[in-house]
């Protein structure tokens, strides 16, 4: 799946570390941008996706019906800071996906309950105990 990061509605590959064990030798290790989003942006034909948000009509619209003369005066008042964003968007950028897996969480606990009226003997309604062992319900049928 891609990993892109955003630099003010432009879209770009985020950075990635694979190691290939099936590669040839000294070619292991790919270091670079997202192999799949580098892949998207090559079918599309384009380097990035999406347009400066500056550019976008929607936010050109907003900021005239809340009665900003312009785009500028509307990101200075909502205190928009574009070093902030550069700076943020560079430390987004040297972070490096190494596709490690997440580690592994407790299995979720099921609680009985529910309606049974299959009329083999067990019929109930409720009763949100724990779930019965499949053991349990032959023992029960003997």
């Amino acid at each position: 799946m891609p990993t892109f990061i955003s630099k003010e509605g432009k879209w770009f590959p985020a950075k990635e570390r694979f190691v290939d064990v099936k590669a040839e030798p000294g070619k292991e290790v790919y270091e670079g941008p997202d192999r799949a989003a580098a892949f998207d942006l090559k079918q599309q034909g384009v380097e990035y996706l999406g347009n400066d948000f500056r550019l976008d009509t929607e936010v050109i619209v907003r900021a005239k019906q809340m009665g900003f003369k312009d785009i500028t005066e509307y990101l200075q008042a909502y205190g928009y800071d574009k070093k902030k964003a550069d700076l943020a968007f560079e430390a987004k950028m040297a972070l490096v996906n190494s596709h490690k897996n997440p580690e592994a969480k407790p299995a979720g606990k099921f609680v009985g309950g529910g309606f049974d009226a299959t009329g083999n003997g067990r019929d109930a309604l409720g009763g949100f105990g724990d779930v019965p062992s499949v053991e349990d319900m032959v023992s029960k049928k003997k």
